[in-house]
């Protein structure tokens, strides 16, 4: 790894130590059924609860209605922080993708941003639904469809495979990361990067009785028992080696939740955090508590106690975000 990444490891927000606290080229088979930008929006929407969502995947709980989208870029902004405004890991200078395919691309901030920094490259985003931004450069092209359910692109197909934050949408990581592996391209790299959504303290800070544990608890145990992992970030690794990669790396960042830490840029990063926990656990919340059973005016009574708690600067919590790259074989004998 070069100098400029390495230094990522000085980070604090890098560190193992505990957190101070301030005490102040692109293809698809013949059968594809990749779906353009163009198709029909009315047919990929469906509502509830006042929120918009993806009728392509009902099963995905999260919203795409415009503060989901405000929600998802501000999340982007604050990934870029964390890695000092680096779009990928791939630590050789010489690194040019050639071609791109952004799974999960949401907004498409990041597929846009990746256009205009490799303009000799072809970007493709892919999400469940079209709500990607309408101007953007001329070598990104945004496609509709279920990842979960297999890809449809040729293999060997891209120089970069980018999977970002899928825990709310993907049940079988295995087949999935596998199919990563297909589409890449020998010589190319997977670049994954997961939230385990566990909420945790380096200095005995108690919150297990706050409301927004309560909430997180309830999301997790009902995800859980539909077969999402929890653990995706930390079981990341495994599964990028399982899958065939090489070369593989991991960097692991402890994410703040909150203006506590004392370290400037972990202050900065926890501002934000702290905005994305708050919409996040709304945007998450309402659907899943009203699907356990609770009444959606006592689900939104709690949601707001538990955006209260998490605003608490006593409390001092963060989730662990983890960044996994692998290099695909470039002398594949099969």
């Amino acid at each position: 790894m070069n100098e400029q990444f390495n230094n990522v490891s000085n980070m604090q927000i890098y560190s193992d130590n505990p957190l101070a606290v301030d005490d102040e080229g692109y293809g698809t088979d013949s059968n594809s059924s990749v779906t353009s930008i163009q198709t029909s929006r009315h047919s990929l929407f469906s509502a509830s609860h006042g929120r918009r969502y993806a009728a392509l995947n009902d099963s995905y709980f999260l919203p795409n209605d415009d503060a989901e989208l405000q929600r998802l870029d501000l999340q982007h902004y604050m990934l870029l922080q964390v890695l000092e405004g680096r779009l990928h890991i791939v630590s050789d200078p010489e690194f040019v993708p050639g071609s791109v395919l952004d799974i999960g691309t949401g907004t498409g901030t990041w597929a846009v941003q990746m256009a205009d920094m490799y303009s000799g490259s072809h970007v493709v985003g892919v999400d469940l639904v079209p709500i990607q931004h309408e101007m953007t450069p001329p070598n990104v092209e945004f496609h509709i469809e279920d990842v979960s359910n297999g890809m449809t692109y040729r293999a060997n197909s891209f120089g970069l495979v980018h999977s970002r934050l899928l825990v709310a949408g993907m049940r079988n990581w295995d087949t999935y990361i596998k199919d990563c592996y297909r589409v890449t391209k020998p010589g190319g790299y997977f670049q994954g990067t997961e939230f385990d959504a566990e909420l945790k303290s380096d200095d005995g800070t108690n919150f297990s009785e706050l409301p927004s544990m309560r909430v997180m608890n309830v999301i997790n145990g009902m995800t859980e028992t539909m077969g999402y992992d929890l653990h995706c970030g930390t079981n990341m690794r495994r599964r990028v080696a399982d899958a065939g990669f090489i070369d593989i790396e991991e960097y692991t960042f402890r994410l703040p939740i909150g203006t506590w830490p004392k370290e400037p840029r972990l202050k900065s990063v926890g501002k934000i955090m702290l905005e994305n926990a708050v919409k996040g656990v709304n945007a998450w919340g309402l659907r899943v508590l009203v699907s356990s059973g609770m009444k959606p005016d006592d689900a939104t009574e709690l949601l707001e106690k538990a955006a209260i708690s998490f605003k608490d600067p006593k409390i001092h919590m963060y989730v662990t975000a983890h960044y996994v790259l692998g290099r695909k074989p470039e002398n594949l004998t099969h």
